[in-house]
């Protein structure tokens, strides 16, 4: 690649315990690079097609990279049919062999067909790997191709594909359709026993989110996560994102909600004050705010709150780097 936004990349390094990025994660998850042109990724705010997701547990923490691939090619089709050929490329790399068919039906169900890939003109998915390179990969598909009134038609057909019974799932998307806007379906994990499936959604207009009906979402620590974190501020609809995952079996295994960080448009002191309070409160390991002492541009593009079917709570860090930084 001509282009990689090098502080980042050290920065998901030192999170990872590398000491360096493995080069064929970075062009798995980016594709390598076609033209000379400015990204055009929708992944950040400012077009920049990288991110770091920092996961925070009990436990401890993983690091992801999570790339927009060929976000520098400006013709749609080609666009989409480079980046699927990536997700392929990312499930023999990095996934067992039950996941390929998961994928297949996946890409057959969410994106149209190949004829109709110009109608991709954000391009078609999303890719992640763990920064450390190993297994496990994820690939987000747009729904955002499909008019509003379909979509949610889409993700019932998609989930009866995938899901050994998706009983639940579809119940699921029954019951939010009327007050959200489908945006996004995803496969994660590394084969069929741990694949987590997942559907994204925004709202449609301002509502409570527990009357939708959402999974395993605790209102408790949820609400502590949102006072914390958004300090009586706002974000528009589209600053908010709701997901539900499933596994392969349609049982609800996870719920998580991401914030837009320029949205908030914290500081970076800001920034770690009110992660480190979340983290206190919940239980959560604390990020290493000394590994960004030296990178001033890195910038906090969402946090996020999840819970698990345990109940144990998760927040994600996305960091990513201004392209015109880099």
């Amino acid at each position: 690649m001509s282009w990689t936004p090098q502080r980042l990349l050290r920065l998901a390094a030192r999170l990872s315990g590398q000491p360096e990025v493995d080069a064929r994660v970075v062009e798995g998850v980016l594709g390598a690079r076609r033209t000379g042109e400015r990204f055009a990724s929708s992944l950040n705010n400012d077009g920049s097609p990288l991110q770091i997701c920092v996961s925070l547990r009990g436990d401890g923490q993983s690091v992801r990279l999570v790339g927009d691939p060929h976000a520098d090619v400006r013709c749609a089709r080609t666009r989409a049919i480079e980046a699927v050929r990536c997700a392929y490329q990312a499930a023999r790399r990095w996934g067992a062999p039950s996941a390929r068919p998961l994928l297949h039906a996946t890409v057959s169900t969410v994106l149209p067909p190949a004829v109709r890939y110009h109608l991709l003109d954000h391009g078609a998915t999303w890719l992640g790997a763990r920064a450390a390179g190993g297994e496990g990969f994820a690939a987000y598909f747009t729904l955002g191709w499909a008019p509003e009134p379909r979509r949610p038609e889409i993700a019932r057909s998609w989930l009866r594909e995938v899901l050994v019974d998706a009983t639940e799932a579809v119940g699921f998307v029954d019951a939010i359709q009327g007050a959200t806007v489908f945006s996004a379906a995803a496969i994660e994990g590394h084969g069929a026993e741990d694949m987590r499936f997942k559907l994204y959604v925004y709202l449609r207009q301002p509502a409570v989110i527990y009357d939708l009906g959402v999974p395993l979402l605790e209102r408790e620590r949820f609400d502590d996560f949102l006072n914390v974190v958004m300090q009586k501020r706002s974000v528009g609809l589209d600053g908010l994102l709701l997901s539900c995952a499933f596994d392969r079996a349609g049982r609800p295994s996870a719920a998580k909600v991401d914030l837009c960080g320029h949205c908030l448009a914290h500081g970076r002191e800001t920034w770690r004050q009110l992660v480190d309070t979340v983290s206190e409160s919940q239980g959560i390991a604390r990020f290493p705010w000394d590994v960004l002492a030296d990178a001033p541009t890195i910038e906090t593009g969402f946090v996020g709150w999840a819970v698990e079917r345990d109940a144990s709570p998760r927040m994600n860090l996305y960091f990513k780097e201004p392209q015109d930084d880099c």
